[in-house]
């Protein structure tokens, strides 16, 4: 009953470590939630991804590739010649000279100056799959989700022009390869004896696991599968995944992440982190229960990953809350927002991943349950997938924004319905729009797991 009568939050705030309930946002009881809810901001038209007719988003040559970038930030093409000059021999015709982003650009105001459309990528106004390069204080978080809706977008972000480098050579190295290890999908579930990460585990991964064991039957795929949780779901076995010597293909992460109410330098620093099984509630939680971008060793080596962290601040923390409770105004989480560092650590090192999928703000267990009830995994287990195939992880995330563009619909339609809506029903659309909203792709959105296009 316990799960019912409240509702509980991703992440783990270390800042409150001593206390009984240490979540960055408490367990609220659901009638109290629902009193505080607002409906969401006026958004464009979220619609169904797609590409126009004749174009292959499997194909660069087709379905073109480009960057945007603030005009202030030009400088950051030169530590990417390496990629550009890769993505240039791909795309040939379909290759666009980088797109300034303009303060204040709205993503109406983008795509009007552009004269590109908003539902579908032609690949004539804009190329289907778009690198943001620089950080969301300069390109909103919020321009890159929308944009994302009709077109593959990815983002990267560091602090230095050698961690840009870094990620130019990692990636062109691994797509220059004729033949590619495959070292298989690794699943890591963290089970906290507490109630989200025990719905993670029998809602989501679980699930999960069972779906792709259908996928590889079906289709002959001879990947290997691991399921990593309970016990085994340790900070010293995460090091092993993350650079180590079981490092995977693909890791899957469902955790909750690692927040800071009140150390602004560590929010930065750690905010994002993954909290491993070491944390067993009632105990404390302290600094060592989890994995965040100090615990990534020097030696660690990440070539050919593609890693999905469901957890929140995975991706990202946005300067503002995205959800409002009971009494509270906005919410300023730091002064300005910021990618992960955990995330950026991994993709701006030598040998580093090409890629990370994760949440900006706070991931909410209706990303894969519907009415608190019927799991879904489908989004998940397709990415996957798609990713496993070889695919572009912008376009494996495909499944994600069909779900983003479906709930919107579906909210909408409660809104503004004749008769009025169950609360219980309008706060699982609620919640379902908000979570599927902030998914995000840190990383070229065109790189792959399988060998790249012939050069």
């Amino acid at each position: 009953m316990e799960t019912r009568q409240k509702l509980y939050f991703n992440g783990i705030d270390l800042d409150r470590a001593e206390k009984e309930f240490p979540y960055f946002r408490q367990p609220q009881a659901l009638d109290a939630f629902k009193a505080g809810l607002h409906a969401p901001g006026a958004k464009e038209s979220l619609r169904r991804k797609n590409v126009a007719d004749g174009i292959d988003p499997l194909r660069l040559d087709t379905a073109g590739w480009g960057v945007i970038l603030h005009e202030k930030d030009r400088h950051l093409l030169e530590p990417l010649q390496l990629l550009l000059a890769h993505r240039r021999n791909q795309a040939g015709d379909q290759y666009f000279e980088p797109l300034a982003y303009r303060d204040g650009d709205t993503l109406d105001r983008f795509l009007e100056r552009h004269e590109a459309p908003l539902s579908e990528a032609d690949g004539e106004s804009l190329p289907y799959y778009l690198m943001i390069i620089g950080h969301p204080d300069i390109i909103p978080f919020s321009f890159q989700s929308e944009l994302d809706v009709a077109y593959a977008v990815g983002r990267i972000c560091f602090h230095t022009l050698e961690e840009y480098a870094h990620y130019a050579r990692n990636v062109v190295a691994h797509e220059s390869r004729d033949h590619h290890e495959t070292k298989g999908l690794t699943l890591f579930n963290v089970e906290n004896n507490e109630p989200l990460t025990a719905s993670c585990m029998a809602s989501l991964v679980a699930p999960l696991e069972q779906r792709i064991a259908r996928y590889r039957q079906r289709h002959g795929c001879e990947w290997p599968v691991t399921l990593i949780s309970g016990e085994q779901a340790r900070r010293e076995r995460l090091v092993h995944l993350m650079g180590g010597p079981e490092t995977p293909s693909v890791l899957f992460t469902a955790s909750h992440g690692a927040c800071f109410s009140k150390s602004k330098e560590k929010r930065e620093r750690l905010q994002g982190g993954l909290i491993c099984a070491n944390w067993q509630k009632p105990g404390k939680v302290a600094r060592e229960d989890c994995f965040c971008a100090d615990d990534l060793p020097a030696s660690a080596d990440l070539s050919g990953l593609i890693s999905f962290q469901f957890a929140c601040y995975s991706a990202g923390t946005p300067r503002y809350d995205g959800c409002r409770l009971p009494d509270q105004k906005q919410r300023e989480l730091h002064h300005k927002p910021f990618v992960a560092g955990l995330a950026m650590a991994m993709l701006g090192r030598p040998a580093g991943a090409l890629a990370v999928i994760g949440h900006v703000d706070q991931a909410f267990q209706h990303s894969f349950l519907q009415h608190e009830k019927v799991s879904q995994v489908t989004h998940f287990a397709g990415t996957l997938t798609k990713i496993m195939r070889g695919c572009p992880v912008g376009f494996a995330m495909e499944h994600f924004n069909r779900r983003l563009a479906a709930v919107s619909t579906a909210l909408m339609g409660r809104m503004w319905a004749p008769g009025i809506p169950t609360e219980d029903d309008r706060l699982a659309h609620w919640l379902a729009w908000q979570d599927a909203y902030n998914y995000a792709v840190l990383g070229d959105p065109a790189v792959r797991l399988g060998p790249g296009e012939a050069s």
